[in-house]
């Protein structure tokens, strides 16, 4: 296997999870990051929205261009909280100071979600795009190939060999590594209770088991996805399902919720907490409108 793609594997498989590492991953993990790349998330309604309101733009297109963005970034969402508080704020205030506070969140939130994420791996086939940061999005993936190994709590595992066992499985077939890596979150305690890595396409390798690891074809999957930087940590992670659930409610005519939590991390430890990019998602399926018949 390529000293990347271990590399990658060293920390990017297991948000809060602590392994022991040798000296040789441990070189692997402190050397550059070869292949890294920027990539495009799809931000570009919450952008134009923000833009509607011009420099100098009175208070009143100001505050259209916040509820504007706060609709495309989703209920909830880190971004629309921003833009919903400044349009409070600005109504206790006079008029300049009004502005200087709406243009002020305005631009905060267009940095937000103009954020692009390092890629130190591939993603696998036909994947959706990234959601942008502090937004909240309705996303489909389609029919993915996961090597999954459980936690205790499904019969498998103690989490912090979940990753070697992976690894172990991907080196030995000599499967590529993909980003992301997806941690499931079934457990009432916030516990990590199976890690998945993706292949890159159903049509390599083959499904089945692999001592404790299981291949399987993931069937297509609708999730509410909220995009956030920063660490893989549980309280990272929290909060963006709190915002989650507030969507949830907002749009509860629409959608129920219809699995566990789930995180997808991309990044390994060359990449700071700060930029660290990662998908905290909740899969949901829609609820079908019955129209009475007479």
């Amino acid at each position: 296997m390529h000293a990347r793609s271990l590399r990658i594997l060293v920390v990017l498989a297991a948000p809060g999870v602590a392994f022991p590492a040798d000296a040789a991953t441990r070189a692997l993990a402190a050397a550059p990051v070869a292949g890294a790349a920027r990539h495009h998330v799809g931000s570009e309604a919450v952008k134009k929205a923000i833009d509607s309101a011009p420099e100098g733009a009175a208070v009143d297109a100001l505050i259209s261009a916040c509820r504007k963005a706060a609709t495309e970034a989703g209920a909830g969402s880190r971004a629309a909280s921003i833009l919903t508080a400044a349009i409070e704020s600005a109504g206790t205030q006079d008029g300049a100071e009004a502005a200087a506070t709406l243009r002020g969140a305005l631009k905060r939130v267009r940095a937000m979600v103009s954020f692009q994420p390092v890629f130190e791996s591939d993603r696998p086939t036909d994947f959706p795009s990234l959601t942008p940061v502090g937004t909240i999005q309705v996303k489909s993936y389609p029919v993915h190939r996961a090597a999954t190994a459980r936690s205790p709590a499904e019969g498998g595992l103690p989490r912090n060999l979940l990753f070697w066992q992976l690894f172990g499985h991907i080196k030995k077939n000599d499967i590529a590594m993909t980003a992301p890596v997806v941690m499931d979150y079934a457990r009432d305690d916030g516990a990590g209770t199976a890690m998945s890595f993706l292949y890159a396409s159903t049509d390599i390798g083959k499904t089945g088991a692999d001592g404790l690891v299981q291949v399987r074809d993931v069937e297509p999957m609708l999730v509410v996805s909220a995009g956030v930087r920063g660490p893989y940590s549980r309280e990272t992670r929290a909060e963006a399902l709190e915002r989650i659930d507030r969507w949830l409610e907002a749009n509860a005519d629409e959608f129920r919720r219809a699995g566990p939590p789930r995180v997808l991390a991309y990044n390994s430890p060359r990449v700071p907490d700060s930029d660290k990019y990662s998908e905290v998602q909740v899969p949901v399926e829609r609820i079908e409108s019955r129209k009475e018949s007479f």
